[in-house]
């Protein structure tokens, strides 16, 4: 028998409110190389990153974290460190504040040392 996820089971450490949606997503980039025919006769991918948008009803005793800073995420399949790569904040007259980090980590190597902001 099937069985299914209802709600939002991820948590990310630094998400400053009540989680209310998560996506994840793997990617990676491709290279080709064709033969004198213009056949693919060879394909690797590389710098495979993982990347996720969250979005939380603010908690507005917190502070939303800079670009540049790093967030735990777990309940992925790469859970770990991540580093945040935009915010945003949503208001309206008719809900409660809103916040959306987007956030980025490397596969094959995780966070690169050099991440600075």
């Amino acid at each position: 028998m099937a069985s299914y996820q209802f709600g939002v089971i991820s948590t990310v450490t630094g998400a400053v409110g009540l989680l209310q949606s998560f996506s994840w997503n793997a990617s990676g980039t491709e290279a080709v190389a064709q033969d004198n025919l213009g056949e693919v006769a060879a394909y690797t991918i590389y710098d495979k990153q993982a990347t996720a948008s969250i979005e939380v009803v603010f908690d507005t005793t917190t502070t939303l974290p800079d670009v540049g800073d790093v967030v735990t995420l777990a309940g992925v399949p790469e859970a770990g460190s991540y580093v945040v790569t935009g915010t945003g904040t949503t208001e309206s007259n008719t809900a409660y504040k809103r916040a959306s980090l987007t956030v980025k980590r490397w596969l094959s190597a995780s966070l690169p040392a050099a991440v600075t902001t």
